[in-house]
């Protein structure tokens, strides 16, 4: 852990931590990419043959639901393998015609380049709160 900012406050951020900001909201349905719902444009990058460096996305929060139960993965296109290779960032169940809500915090979890997402079912939809 880094060493606490000069006014302690119990909400202020440790040295070399970043917090969520600028948040915004992506939706998938059934296995798909994570698109913004603003622009209807796919949240990450995969970097550029110039500067093969991935975009970080945080995930701070999750809004789920299948009408079966079962898994969901959200991955990140650069995850693993030093951000070359895709990989499971967030992996969780649901139950059957549930809706389940995940509050990470305004730390997230980062995804590296592009996001997508895998569900239980073809109709499943995911909501994501991005900073």
């Amino acid at each position: 852990m880094g060493e606490w900012s000069s006014d302690h406050s119990p909400t202020a951020l440790r040295k070399g931590e970043i917090m969520a900001s600028n948040i915004k909201v992506a939706i998938a349905t059934g296995d798909a990419v994570l698109k913004y719902v603003d622009t209807d444009t796919t949240v990450g990058s995969n970097g550029t043959a110039d500067a093969n460096i991935p975009s970080t996305t945080r995930i701070i929060a999750i809004h789920a639901l299948a009408t079966a139960a079962g898994s969901y993965s959200i991955k990140g296109q650069r995850q693993i393998t030093n951000k070359t290779a895709e990989g499971t960032a967030i992996k969780f169940q649901v139950a059957a015609n549930e809706a389940s809500d995940i509050y990470i915090g305004d730390m997230g979890v980062a995804v590296y380049g592009v996001v997508s997402i895998s569900g239980p079912t073809d109709g499943c939809v995911l909501t994501a709160m991005l900073g």
